[in-house]
């Protein structure tokens, strides 16, 4: 036999044991072109035999000497090897970047399983997952292959990490009852939650489900950088990728949603529809029907047409991109608000990678945001180049709009607030003010500092704010990575960033789109749901399988009416919080910031928009007022009346610059009232209504209601469409 014939067999043999030990895998990686899905297969085969070792019947000594053996095998692995698997594996590693290496870690973890090692605290807990469950997802970015290595290696890490953590809460039963307990007894003893090998589930319920959630909830943090891989990966790959972590993640939100049931689930009982022909002859997996065209709509109808899903989108207004928008006024373009990120939305700049408009954005090298006041008093918050959270405290002890000891206060709050769990439900009874009065935080600390970044990242003064979303801000934002807070702004009106970008691309995706088109309501019709429509041409009904709801609360609300699901009430209590920006025209430039917060005025933040805009002369500046019940009902002269003093005290040069124009945009439902006890309101993707799938910054993301939290929640739903699809085609969701 030929060495290409004994290769081509090797892969035949790896590629049968994924078949048959691993449906759902196999299914994942038909996505993937062949050479890396025989990789993969490899790298499963490998793994299996591994697993099979560690779990299975032999004495503890046998099962130690034959991971030993297992391990002494993968390093002297070569592609004239007699054992198939091996000799695929190394043919692998000899045409992709596979770190076999990893194994190892792999067999660390096996190695732990059978001595009965147990975990006294989740970091302990955490350098297991990473050994048996961030060693494969840096084995399938071998694979997969990124252009930051670096970066992707982080996040594959993260992801395994949620898989992993997800596997043990769905076996806990199972895995106690077989003599292993892998919660942390840190979190066993905070819940008074008795866990004994081989003893059965713990006895008291209500705090059964304390536990469980708590550790839902972690998991989902890990979930939420995992997932930032998705972008990093070609289009092929990240289909795979997403369709794999698809399953676990939904399977994490059914235990979070009843943690009393038997968490060895599998949907393997399906079968009823199988795939459809699509209008150009290729195989469908389905009609998805998603309906609103803002971040959250087109992220899903996006996701949904590369996982092979025929999709249309329907919008009412007459272009895409929700609320973020831009107009012509004279000879500026002008944006119905002023949008800015921080680097750590990584799924968000994704989405403009995916978009084609990543190079029409701007990111601070470092965070750097100048702090004025009318008075003439100024500083600077930024980050120095020190590991986080160093990388804060010189600015922090120099910033001169505190005291001394308001300084070395609020350096003692920001490590206390390091250590918080954003994730801990008790944070969400809370406000930011209470939390940070408890801290012994001065009123001017809150004002000057805490308040300038809650009110601009949560649309919701400190004594407002839920500590829940305050915690996620500040850690996931600021303290936790140096980089995480440095500010990018788009460089070009958003209508062409978000809206006209998105229909380019959705239309190559194969999506159908509908402009100025209303969906009137969402109804169950046999197995799939009927969508009645307005649009210009008159009404008519459209038929889907899938129906992905991606408009705000109160619309989603209405439209899903007719259909039982539960809490659809609770969604109004969400409320909805405005953003006013002031536009002020001067006939010459009066500063030389491009941004500025400003303390002890009116102004909150300014953003000099005249390049963006296109202006020919003078300076364009924007306000933008968060937080804004006082001044969304105010009349354009009073408000005239009031920022064009304030800007003059915060910036002299414009006491002598005329103003050529002034007006006021409002945005009455700019975000939710991201208030204390809103974490329970905010409903999970998944419906109770089979195929029904919800997706909104204001859903159940983990993070505030921003452009970050929109794209996630995108990419959410069409994780649950896909995975409901194939829970019909009898696709199982274990390991």
């Amino acid at each position: 036999m030929t060495d290409w014939a004994r290769i081509r067999d090797a892969y035949l043999e790896c590629e049968q044991i994924t078949r048959e030990q691993a449906r759902n895998f196999s299914y994942g990686i038909r996505l993937l072109p062949g050479p890396k899905r025989r990789a993969l297969s490899a790298v499963y085969a490998f793994a299996r035999r591994v697993d099979d070792i560690g779990d299975g019947d032999l004495p503890r000594e046998e099962k130690l000497r034959r991971l030993k053996q297992a391990r002494e095998a993968i390093h002297a692995a070569s592609i004239g090897a007699a054992d198939p698997v091996l000799a695929a594996l190394a043919d692998s590693a000899a045409r992709l970047p596979v770190p076999l290496a990893a194994f190892d870690e792999l067999i660390d973890g096996c190695e732990a399983d059978v001595r009965g090692v147990r975990y006294g605290t989740f970091e302990e807990l955490l350098n297991y997952c990473r050994c048996v469950a961030g060693s494969i997802g840096r084995l399938s970015l071998g694979v997969f292959g990124t252009i930051d290595p670096p970066t992707a290696e982080r996040r594959a890490d993260a992801l395994g990490v949620a898989l992993q953590l997800t596997n043990i809460l769905r076996d806990i039963q199972e895995d106690q009852l077989a003599g292993r307990v892998y919660l942390p007894a840190e979190d066993l003893e905070r819940f008074g939650v008795r866990l004994e090998p081989g003893n059965g589930r713990a006895e008291d319920p209500e705090r059964w489900d304390r536990l469980i959630r708590f550790q839902a909830a972690r998991a989902e943090q890990w979930y939420a950088e995992g997932l930032r891989l998705l972008p990093m990966l070609d289009r092929r790959s990240r289909a795979c990728c997403a369709s794999m972590a698809g399953i676990y993640h939904e399977l994490l939100a059914r235990i979070a949603a009843d943690p009393r049931a038997d968490l060895a689930v599998r949907l393997a009982e399906g079968g009823r529809r199988g795939p459809v022909a699509g209008g150009d002859g290729t195989v469908s997996r389905g009609r998805v029907v998603v309906v609103g065209g803002g971040l959250a709509g087109v992220t899903a109808a996006l996701r949904c047409a590369e996982l092979g899903f025929e999709v249309e989108l329907l919008e009412t207004r007459p272009r895409l991109g929700g609320a973020t928008y831009s107009f012509v006024r004279g000879d500026l373009v002008v944006d119905t608000g002023q949008h800015v990120f921080l680097r750590c939305y990584t799924a968000y700049t994704g989405l403009l990678q995916r978009l084609g408009v990543a190079d029409s954005i701007s990111v601070q090298s470092r965070f750097h945001v100048p702090v004025l006041s009318p008075g003439g008093q100024a500083s600077v918050l930024c980050r120095w180049n020190l590991p986080a959270p160093a990388h804060l405290t010189p600015t922090l002890l120099g910033y001169r709009m505190l005291t001394a000891a308001e300084r070395m206060r609020v350096a003692r709050t920001a490590l206390a607030l390091r250590r918080l769990d954003p994730a801990d439900p008790a944070l969400d009874d809370i406000s930011l003010g209470q939390w940070l009065r408890q801290r012994g935080e001065s009123p001017r600390a809150v004002d000057a500092l805490w308040g300038l970044l809650a009110l601009a990242a949560l649309n919701a003064e400190p004594a407002d704010a839920s500590m829940a979303l305050a915690a996620k801000v500040f850690r996931f934002g600021v303290l936790d990575t140096t980089d995480s807070a440095d500010i990018g702004i788009p460089q070009v009106p958003l209508g062409q960033l978000h809206g006209e970008a998105a229909h380019r691309t959705l239309l190559e995706a194969g999506v159908g789109i509908r402009l100025r088109c209303k969906a009137r309501a969402i109804r169950r019709s046999g197995e799939g749901f009927q969508v009645p429509v307005r649009e210009n041409t008159g009404e008519s009904v459209l038929t889907a399988d899938s129906v992905v709801v991606a408009v705000p609360h109160r619309a989603a609300a209405t439209l899903v009416a007719d259909l039982p699901i539960p809490g659809v009430a609770t969604w109004a209590k969400l409320s909805a919080a405005p953003i006013v920006n002031v536009h002020v025209l001067y006939d010459r430039p009066v500063t030389s910031l491009e941004m500025a917060a400003v303390l002890d005025s009116p102004v909150q933040w300014v953003f000099d928009r005249t390049s963006i805009s296109g202006a020919p002369r003078g300076q364009y500046l924007v306000v933008s007022l968060s937080a804004a019940q006082k001044h969304v009902q105010a009349r354009t002269d009073y408000l005239h009346d009031l920022f064009i003093p304030a800007l003059r005290q915060v910036f002299p040069h414009a006491r002598s610059a005329r103003v050529l124009d002034f007006f006021v945009t409002r945005e009455p439902s700019a975000t939710f009232r991201q208030a204390p006890g809103t974490g329970a309101l905010r409903p999970q993707a998944r419906t109770a209504v089979p195929g029904l799938v919800l997706a909104g910054a204001w859903t159940a993301t983990g993070w505030p209601d921003t452009t970050e939290g929109a794209v996630l929640s995108g990419t959410r739903a069409a994780e649950v469409v896909d995975l409901d699809q194939r829970s019909q085609h009898g696709v199982e969701v274990t390991a």
